[in-house]
Formats: C-alpha cells, structure tokens, sequence
C-alpha cells in the first residue's frame, strides 16, 4: 500500500515547481480586488495573454462577502475586461467584448487593465467606466401622424478589444420605429474611435439622407476618450415635406419633392 502513495508524491514533487529549481516559468498567483464593483449581481472577467493563445473567462457572484478572487495564469502580461452585469453573449475569448449586427450596446459598464504576471504573485483592481453613449431620439412634431421613416446607425466599431480598446467591427442598428404613442427612441452606441459613425433616413428601405452623425458629435466637442460617456439627445421635427434634426448647436432640413 505504501508503494503506490510513495511513487505518487514522487511524481508530484518532480512535475510541480519547488524553492530548489528555476520558477520563472511557474504560473502566476493573480488576486484580483473586487470591491470597485458593485455589491451585487454578477460580473465577467475575461482574462488574455497578450502575445499568446491563453484565455479564461470568469463569471463572479458578487456580494458584500466577495471582496477577493484569486486566478492561476501564466506568466507575462495579462489584459483583464471586467464586465457588469454578467453578459456572457458578447464576450469571446479572442474578440472581447463584442456587439453582433443588427443589437446595440446594452447597459453594461466595462472596466480595462493589464496586469504584469512575470512573477509569483501579481495584485490588480478593475475599475468600471460607462463605455457607451446612449443617442436618445425625440420626435416634436405636433399631432397624431405616425412618423413615416426608418432610423438606422451604423458604424466601424462594434465593442472593446481583450485589453480595453475600440474593436473594429461592423457596428447596425436600426432603432424602433415612432408609433403607438411612442415620441422617444434610443440606443446604446460602443465607444468610438473616430468620426465614423453614420445615421441614415430610410423610406421603405431607401436611403433619403446619411449623417455623418460621427463627425457632428466630434464638432460639438463630444469626447469619445472621456473614461465615462455621456449621453446624447437629438430632437426630430417632422412635417409633410420636410424634417429637421437638431441639438442645441447644430440643425439640419431634410425637404422631400412629393407630399408623403
């Protein structure tokens, strides 16, 4: 009996790191501080070795009790996407934090870092920042008339990279239509790297008018950069033949040919 428990320890001893060989390729104890999150629901912690293959996700409860999670990781540099709450559906291992056409950005507040793993213990604390815009839409026409257009964003980012930047990718979204009573529609925009981000007026899937909605915002100083983004309010005025779209400092008249 005591041969089998004898050759076991032996293997362990020889394939595990010990104080009398080199442990500079033993993995990294990597404590991750919780307590910048909320104290409640979940979170996802996506975890990437940059010039490497390594990936792990996480998914952890949070609560007063849970101030603390310890990972095993290699050693190098490691990028952490913290996400909250819980979006296990747009995170992939190698893209990140990902928003597939034809969904905006939801809710979510993300937070980014790298953290140096080349040694034995690492510590890091991942801060949430709020990292997308929601363009908020407001019909002000008087009366009752349903309002006749189509309303889609598109853009070339569609999320975060594993280390916390604007991902290129086909951003689309065609926001909810103005009827029933509704006079307001949003949607949630990913953080944006450039003036590239379109709006286009469609009528039965013809393309009236595109915006550079992207370079208007840039030009009324709106900051894509900022750690929190705010938010963005447009007021659609429509007629029978025309319509406008305006912020506080800028307006712009679509005028139609034919009553529609």
């Amino acid at each position: 009996m005591m041969r089998p428990l004898l050759l076991l320890i032996t293997t362990l001893f020889l394939t595990s790191c010990s104080v009398l060989e080199d442990r500079s390729e033993c993995p990294c104890r990597l404590h991750i501080d919780l307590t910048g999150l909320p104290r409640s629901g979940e979170a996802d912690l996506l975890l990437t070795l940059k010039g490497g293959s390594w990936h792990e996700r996480r998914t952890c409860l949070l609560s007063g009790a849970t101030e603390r999670v310890t990972l095993t990781v290699p050693r190098g540099e490691v990028a952490l996407l913290a996400v909250c709450p819980s979006a296990p559906a747009y995170l992939s291992d190698d893209a990140g934090f990902e928003i597939p056409p034809g969904e905006d950005c939801p809710p979510l507040r993300m937070g980014a870092l790298t953290v140096d793993t080349r040694r034995e213990e690492a510590f890091c604390k991942p801060e949430l920042h709020k990292n997308y815009c929601l363009l908020t839409l407001k019909l002000v026409s008087e009366g009752p008339a349903p309002f006749p257009f189509a309303i889609s964003l598109e853009g070339l980012i569609s999320g975060l990279s594993p280390s916390g930047e604007p991902r290129e990718g086909r951003f689309f979204y065609r926001l909810p239509p103005f009827r029933d009573g509704v006079r307001s529609v949003s949607a949630g925009i990913p953080r944006q790297r450039d003036g590239s981000l379109r709006m286009d007026i469609l009528f039965t899937d013809e393309v009236l008018r595109s915006f550079a909605l992207g370079e208007i915002l840039l030009r009324q100083g709106y900051d894509w950069s900022a750690e929190d983004l705010e938010d963005v309010e447009l007021e659609l005025d429509f007629a029978r033949t025309q319509l406008t779209l305006r912020t506080l400092l800028w307006e712009e008249t679509i005028s139609f040919e034919k009553v529609l």
